[in-house]
């Protein structure tokens, strides 16, 4: 069985490629660049495909990305108040800001 996370990514790579055909779509070949009317059109429509494109790639992500395998449970891990490479971790923080609350 392929991961979800992997079935996603070659959905991404797939769309990758969908890119290419955006131009021709909304209208933007050959010398439409010298028209500045034509030109407008075709841009205003390929920037509405692209929206279009981010909102279903965005769709798609919510919907098939986890970050943990069904039925596993979250791991309590031990409190770390320096991490100089990535920062601390969000629950540290979070257990941070309780202490100073309390």
């Amino acid at each position: 069985m392929i991961a979800p996370n992997v079935m996603v990514a070659s959905a991404a790579v797939t769309l990758k490629f969908a890119v290419a055909v955006v131009p021709p779509i909304a209208g933007l070949t050959g010398a439409v660049y010298r028209d500045p009317t034509a030109f407008s059109s075709g841009f205003h429509m390929a920037v509405w495909i692209g929206a279009g494109m981010l909102a279903a790639g965005g769709l798609l992500s919510a919907v098939g990305i986890s970050n943990q395998p069904e039925g596993a449970e979250r791991q309590e891990r031990e409190h770390c108040y320096s991490c100089p490479i990535d920062g601390p971790h969000a629950d540290t923080a979070e257990f941070i800001q309780a202490q100073r609350t309390r």
